[in-house]
């Protein structure tokens, strides 16, 4: 199993070895894994073909990770659909491991 790293940021910012894309929509075909990082005001404008939104992420591998490293700014590197989304999926996570643990500790 390898693992493939690959960036989508704004002309200028590419890390030298990476496949770099400046298209989001390039970018996220294939991906299992979405990383996103809050940047500087001053270079907002740079990365704007790179927002995560959730159209966007729905076009990820199905069963796609989103993982915005804190802080996260809603309508900056990520839109506000997105995290309402990948909170109640997170909630309906927690509910159903919930659920899990209560049957379990019956059992034993």
């Amino acid at each position: 199993m390898g693992f493939k790293l690959e960036q989508c940021c704004g002309n200028g910012y590419e890390i030298e070895g990476l496949v770099s894309h400046s298209n989001i929509y390039e970018a996220i075909i294939g991906k299992d894994i979405v990383c996103t990082d809050s940047l500087p005001s001053a270079i907002l404008d740079d990365f704007k073909e790179c927002k995560v939104t959730l159209e966007i992420m729905k076009m990820a591998n199905e069963g796609a990770i989103l993982n915005s490293c804190p802080p996260f700014y809603r309508g900056e590197e990520v839109t506000a659909d997105v995290i309402d989304w990948i909170i109640l999926l997170d909630m309906s996570l927690k509910s159903i491991f919930l659920m899990f643990s209560k049957q379990l500790w019956f059992i034993v």
